[in-house]
């Protein structure tokens, strides 16, 4: 077994709705057995996804201009 990779992102807005003081928090930590997903955890869901899946679709909301 790897080790358990654990990153928090502080979220700036909500439904459009800019958060100022008490930032929600979405972690995506690395998955137990696949190498290649990774788990995104929104409140108390969890989202298995590819990680490249996710790469992607990061780059391609960046490169909107």
């Amino acid at each position: 077994m790897g080790i358990a990779v654990k990153n928090e992102i502080k979220c700036y807005e909500k439904n459009g709705i800019e958060l100022s003081v008490d930032r929600e928090i979405i972690i995506v930590e690395s998955h137990w057995n696949y190498s290649d997903r990774v788990v995104l955890c929104v409140g108390e869901t969890k989202y298995t996804l590819l990680g490249q899946d996710l790469r992607r679709a990061i780059d391609n909301a960046l490169n909107h201009k």
